[in-house]
């Protein structure tokens, strides 16, 4: 399944990769690592995450971080599906408000 990243994704992956490296640059490349990898997860097994709380949205909560992949699956024209990576947020941060309609 081809994966896009939205805009404000990858703003959240550099800013938690950011953030993280100015105290712990070896925790910063495993996250990295463990948003990569669950990313290629969801894009095998896209119901993996529990509906999410906006319309049309998964989220999957890394189990081992205190980070959540929202996500939604998309269907073109042509019957292809598309994994669209929309936020990765901290748990205990208030989601964003969605502006990827």
């Amino acid at each position: 399944m081809k994966v896009r990243y939205l805009r404000g994704a990858l703003r959240n992956i550099d800013d938690i990769s950011r953030y993280v490296r100015e105290h712990n640059p070896a925790a910063a490349v495993r996250i990295a690592q463990r948003i990569r990898q669950s990313v290629a997860l969801i894009a095998e097994r896209p119901n993996i995450g529990k509906p999410g709380i906006f319309p049309g949205t998964r989220e999957l909560k890394l189990s081992d971080l205190s980070y959540r992949i929202v996500y939604r699956v998309t269907v073109s024209n042509d019957m292809d599906a598309q994994l669209e990576i929309l936020r990765v947020h901290h748990i205990r941060r208030q989601p964003p408000p969605p502006d990827w309609a």
